[in-house]
């Protein structure tokens, strides 16, 4: 059977390795889904394609956070160059400037990030070391409701598994959770633009 997951968003430049610290807790398996179908989610200039086939849909973290983290590597790395513009930060991510301009906006409430009035740009509004990717993931809403998992809304009562189900695995799932929380609150975005200065660099040598 096809469990397939397709998602494709332009990305330009080199994303920090140490993203890779959290990549495995991306991919999440979700039960209860029967059948075949498709979904279709656009947002601007990146999307997502579920195509589903048997019991089980794979399902991602959204990119926001990926994004966002992008950004504030721009913002470390050219912030003596140029202005921040949304604009210019869309043409390093490969998304739309309203995706940008949106995300901006959650990093600002959540006092990560200043935005100057009129064309000023944005910038980091605390020291890098004390801005977590867990701080950074919150913001950005990555998940719905604060819970990584979604849970399949119709187990069978009548069935002596069915009616245990949240019984069995809600704490699992908890502890799955409150693992890649205190994982990501252990990195720093002064960590990403540690790596995003060693691979920009390599990467200006090569040239």
């Amino acid at each position: 059977m096809v469990e397939h997951l397709t998602f494709n968003q332009g990305v330009a430049g080199s994303i920090p390795a140490c993203l890779s610290k959290i990549k495995a807790l991306q991919t999440l398996d979700i039960s209860g889904l029967q059948g075949f179908f498709f979904l279709w989610l656009t947002l601007s200039r990146f999307y997502c394609i579920i195509i589903v086939e048997s019991e089980a849909v794979t399902m991602q973290i959204s990119s926001r956070l990926s994004i966002a983290l992008h950004m504030f590597a721009c913002m470390e790395y050219f912030k003596n160059d140029r202005k921040i513009t949304s604009e210019f930060l869309a043409s390093s991510v490969g998304v739309n400037p309203v995706i940008i301009r949106k995300i901006t906006s959650q990093l600002r409430d959540a006092g990560l990030v200043n935005v100057a009035r009129g064309t000023g740009g944005v910038t980091i509004a605390k020291a890098p070391e004390d801005i977590t990717l867990l701080d950074v993931f919150n913001a950005v809403d990555s998940i719905e409701n604060g819970k990584l998992f979604s849970f399949h809304e119709n187990p069978n009562v009548e069935c002596p598994v069915g009616r245990n189900i949240h019984l069995i695995l809600d704490d699992k799932l908890k502890s799955v959770q409150d693992a890649m929380e205190k994982e990501m609150a252990a990195i720093t975005v002064a960590d990403v633009i540690k790596d995003t200065e060693k691979y920009a660099a390599g990467t200006a040598k090569d040239k």
